[in-house]
């Protein structure tokens, strides 16, 4: 079978790098583990052996790239949008017409849906992309893959899908992450970044759903309350203007590699 992978996500830096990028690379890695008959065809705008995650792939023998174009549907069976709600304006589902090719779509979370105020409101244009897009998702693909139970039972509240249609999957898993760190390689970590324990550790980006303005808040609170002081640990592609200001018991590393990200 000649699975196409949409892999258009993976071009921009904000989702390459974080949970979208993960999700993508390590399920791409598992279907190669787990079904290497198949031939994959990884689908996209522009060249990807420059994006740092699918360089592996490159000389995979089951895996060859082309860029999107009017007639991709001939070269697949069966094709796997990965990233078809973006935030971001101009993003069509498919580029192409997909001559009733059999589809299915990862769906990640309807955050969008729930804080429009924050995510769509300010756009007007691109609050009307993202509902067609919605509204069209479950008339083109025939599994809508969601990465847990929560968002099934949220796009089946949501919209109109046939029964089975929503499928609960996990997202690829990272196996860089299985085996817990050696003591010499959180000393390594706790020292690098000046950390003392005890401390909380929190990873991710400052969007609106992050909801670090409540974390921020309870680690005051936490603060005030008690005679032990506990640091508070912020990695991640972080906006400054999200963060508070110069505070000792806030740390923030800023992006770390996986083998620091995985020692606290």
């Amino acid at each position: 079978m000649r699975i196409g992978i949409d892999l258009r996500g993976l071009e921009t830096q904000t989702s390459l790098r974080r949970g979208i990028g993960r999700y993508v690379t390590n399920l791409l890695r598992g279907m190669l583990r787990l079904r290497p008959q198949h031939h994959y065809v990884l689908l996209g705008n522009k060249l990807p052996w420059d994006i740092s995650h699918l360089e592996e792939f490159q000389n995979h023998p089951s895996v060859k790239y082309e860029v999107f174009w009017p007639a991709f549907a001939r070269d697949v069976d069966v094709l796997l949008l990965t990233d078809p709600l973006p935030v971001l304006r101009g993003r069509e589902l498919i580029p192409f017409p997909t001559d009733d090719l059999p589809c299915a779509a990862i769906i990640y979370d309807l955050i969008p849906l729930v804080y429009e105020k924050a995510y769509l409101d300010p756009d007007p244009v691109l609050k009307d992309e993202y509902h067609a897009r919605l509204a069209r998702l479950p008339k083109l693909a025939s599994r809508l893959l969601t990465i847990s139970e929560f968002v099934a039972n949220d796009m089946a509240a949501r919209l109109r899908t046939a029964p089975g249609q929503v499928v609960p999957i996990l997202g690829g898993l990272d196996d860089s992450f299985r085996t817990p760190p050696r003591e010499v390689e959180v000393r390594r970590v706790l020292e690098k970044f000046s950390i003392r324990p005890p401390y909380f550790f929190y990873t991710g980006g400052t969007d609106h759903r992050k909801n670090l303005v409540t974390l921020l808040e309870a680690h005051r609170t936490l603060q005030r309350r008690t005679t032990r002081k506990v640091a508070l640990v912020m990695a991640g592609e972080l906006d400054p203007a999200m963060l508070p200001e110069a505070r000792a018991d806030v740390i923030v590393p800023g992006f770390v590699s996986d083998s620091d990200l995985r020692a606290p």
